[in-house]
């Protein structure tokens, strides 16, 4: 889980503090303010001890250092490392963050109940980027974490969805040099997961709700993604509209158990390519998934989301789901963070004037 995250003369950023709920946090903000920018730090951030761990890579030194300068390449795509770094700044380039995870405990429980968490762990995690040699000056965790910490696997979904093109996908990342980041890849290799025999019991309810909007489920069949249909029919993906692969992809994620309780999720602009009407029901899934103990980060210039998530919010089943707003804007010093605990404690929402400056265009115009 995402706690803390401190940026310091990164690209758009001068300074910047982001503390995050364990719930449901929302990113909002013009173009160019650095809301994926943000998202893609704390992902990278909250994947890093379970990929070092797995290399068996100690969190400090020089292949940790190369971890990082190679994800921080993969994830941004700048042409040298140094362009990460912003323009003008005249004191270094740093990034700091906050990760909690877990030491596993023997412990019992009904099998009707969720397992109990394990004793909190915490990670803090330092990076410097040296300009003058265009690499990263320092990778290093600050505290001296347990070994046996768990950190769930995070999951990061790009504003593109990736299930018209599955097929295939990692092999490209493997084999070409392609002009997608690799938050595409992460994801597509996530989704290689078998079906699983005991599907999720995260929000059957309203997971049958996406099922029906889209007609069926996906199903993963010799590295295809499918629609498997109620009447047992199968229909590639390709041809369904956008918006519904995005709801069969989040369907998919949940019931497979890509995303679990104790999983962050990354969500880069939720709403594109869905009208309205199927906005909605995603919109409450994540918002229902962040009452469940899963960390959902948004990043998002929609209103209609924003308004979405304040009415759920205000309903009695979502009232005490942890939240946190963001609100990012340029300023002369660099981009200016304003944090509160609803979209209205937060300033400014440039979608919210905009809205408001084009119902006034309207009005005159209908008048």
């Amino acid at each position: 889980m995402l706690k803390q995250l401190k940026i310091t003369n990164f690209t758009a950023f001068g300074k910047a503090t982001f503390d995050f709920s364990p719930g449901l946090n929302v990113i909002v903000g013009a173009n160019g303010t650095g809301k994926t920018h943000v998202l893609k730090l704390g992902y990278l951030f909250t994947r890093a001890w379970s990929d070092l761990s797995k290399q068996r890579v100690s969190p400090e030194g020089k292949r940790a250092e190369a971890y990082f300068e190679a994800r921080l390449m993969g994830l941004f795509r700048p042409e040298r490392l140094v362009h990460l770094a912003r323009k003008g700044a005249k004191t270094p380039t740093t990034l700091e963050a906050d990760v909690t995870g877990e030491i596993p405990t023997t412990k019992i429980y009904m099998p009707h109940e969720q397992p109990p968490a394990g004793v909190p762990e915490k990670l803090q995690w330092e990076i410097g980027i040296d300009k003058n040699e265009a690499k990263i000056r320092t990778a290093r965790l600050v505290n001296r974490a347990a070994a046996n910490t768990i950190l769930p696997a995070p999951l990061f979904v790009p504003s593109k969805e990736i299930v018209s093109f599955f097929e295939g996908l990692i092999s490209l990342f493997e084999t070409y040099k392609i002009n997608l980041d690799e938050t595409y890849r992460d994801l597509a290799v996530a989704m290689t997961v078998p079906e699983s025999q005991q599907p999720s019991k995260l929000l059957p309810q309203l997971l049958e709700g996406l099922s029906g909007y889209i007609g069926g489920e996906l199903v993963l069949e010799k590295g295809k993604l499918l629609l498997r249909q109620p009447g047992g029919e199968q229909l590639e993906p390709q041809l369904l509209a956008e918006g519904f692969r995005k709801l069969g992809m989040l369907l998919y994620l949940v019931r497979n158990r890509v995303i679990e309780t104790g999983s962050t999720l990354f969500w880069d602009e939720p709403e594109a390519n869905l009208n309205p009407e199927l906005t909605r029901p995603l919109i409450e899934v994540l918002v229902a998934l962040a009452g469940m103990g899963v960390q959902v980060v948004l990043a998002t210039h929609s209103l209609f989301v924003l308004r979405e998530i304040e009415i759920l919010l205000r309903q009695a089943d979502y009232q005490k789901v942890p939240r946190a707003f963001f609100a990012l804007a340029p300023a002369k010093q660099g981009i200016k963070v304003s944090r509160g605990a609803s979209f209205e404690d937060v300033d400014p929402i440039l979608s919210l004037e905009a809205d408001l400056a084009q119902s006034g265009r309207f009005m005159e115009v209908t008048d």
